[in-house]
């Protein structure tokens, strides 16, 4: 069962084609987003903790699960899907 309600995006990384996927918890942090922009994301912790830019500060993602894949936590998906500089939430599009 897929659990409700929930998120839809997509991971954008230049040169490569989107990839759909479902958020599943996340909870807001007290981190400012600074100049980045909506979309944006980072990892903190030693590559534990993903976080996506929003209006002023930064939403923790906790749990997701990528196209074609089973849900797992965020930490684990970046061990296998590392942050890259640039790499964006959004719309279908890869950033300019």
């Amino acid at each position: 069962l897929q659990p409700w309600p929930t998120a839809y995006t997509n991971r954008l990384r230049e040169g490569r084609p989107p990839v759909r996927m479902v958020i599943t918890q996340s909870q807001p942090t007290e981190v400012p987003v600074g100049e980045n922009p909506p979309g944006t994301l980072r990892t903190e912790s030693s590559n534990k903790r993903l976080l996506v830019a929003t209006g002023d500060y930064f939403l923790e993602i906790l749990e997701l699960q990528p196209a074609g894949g089973k849900r797992m936590p965020a930490s684990s998906y970046l061990l296998g899907y590392p942050i890259q500089t640039g790499d964006t939430l959004g719309e279908g599009h890869t950033p300019a």
